[in-house]
């Protein structure tokens, strides 16, 4: 029954014994994201100590950030693109315009969050040009917002051999792909080739793994987190900033 699941989650959100909020400092950088599933959207979350940071989606903005009451708002610079759509008839988009949270609990690695967002889509009428835009409902919802620093950490000899990478983009496009997932080679030295065609180089940093490719002669790079270790693999959120074009973040 959703009245008693809502019902439920109120009275424990309001029970002091079982809400903790937060302790200490929140600067840092995070991954907003519940790996239960991997389809669940990530974002990426760097908070500084003066108030000042960084928000990424499928596009990125500087915010800035502020803490009233335990409620924790973020201002974004730039509206942050977090969906995208086209087909012959109309191309769609959502925006955040609104994003705050409040901490519910915490523990070494994450802390428990309820987000509450607010957003805007546009929809572009290919044939006619026009265009209508829409200020939707705002979502509240449960997720966790993980240190990037308490991540997954693997040695080298874990990730040397051939893997299977199906990607989730934060856009409509990839996460369709009907060529996915790619088959990925590491190897040893430091290097390493998708679908035996296309070449890369690899290292590994203290919590997470770096990926540099080339991408019609200009040089990219993917920085992936590993969040949740599965029976025979593990999933990953990732961001790449390399292009100015959609995309940055990757589950």
């Amino acid at each position: 029954d959703p009245e008693i699941i809502e019902k439920t989650k109120k009275e424990i959100k309001e029970d002091d014994a079982l809400v903790t909020g937060a302790t200490g400092t929140l600067e840092g950088n995070y991954i907003i994201n519940s790996p239960r599933y991997h389809t669940n959207t990530a974002f990426h979350l760097s908070l500084r100590a003066d108030g000042s940071g960084q928000f990424s989606s499928n596009t990125s903005s500087a915010i800035s950030w502020a803490e009233n009451a335990g409620v924790y708002t973020l201002d974004f610079a730039e509206k942050v693109t977090i969906y995208q759509n086209s087909d012959a008839e109309s191309s769609e988009s959502v925006v955040l315009t609104g994003f705050s949270f409040t901490v519910l609990a915490e523990n070494d690695v994450f802390r428990t969050i309820e987000v509450t967002r607010s957003t805007e889509r546009t929809v572009v009428n290919s044939n006619s040009g026009s265009v209508t835009m829409t200020t939707e409902d705002d979502e509240t919802y449960t997720t966790n917002l993980i240190y990037k620093n308490k991540t997954i950490s693997l040695l080298a000899e874990q990730l040397v051999g051939e893997w299977a990478l199906h990607v989730q983009d934060n856009d409509f496009y990839t996460s369709y792909d009907p060529n996915l997932p790619e088959t990925l080679q590491f190897y040893a030295d430091g290097t390493g080739v998708v679908d035996s065609s296309e070449a890369f180089t690899w290292q590994l940093n203290s919590h997470s793994l770096i990926v540099n490719y080339d991408d019609g002669g200009e040089t990219g790079q993917l920085e992936l987190w590993f969040t949740k270790a599965l029976s025979g693999g593990y999933q990953l959120v990732g961001l790449d900033t390399s292009f100015d074009k959609p995309s940055d973040t990757l589950t």
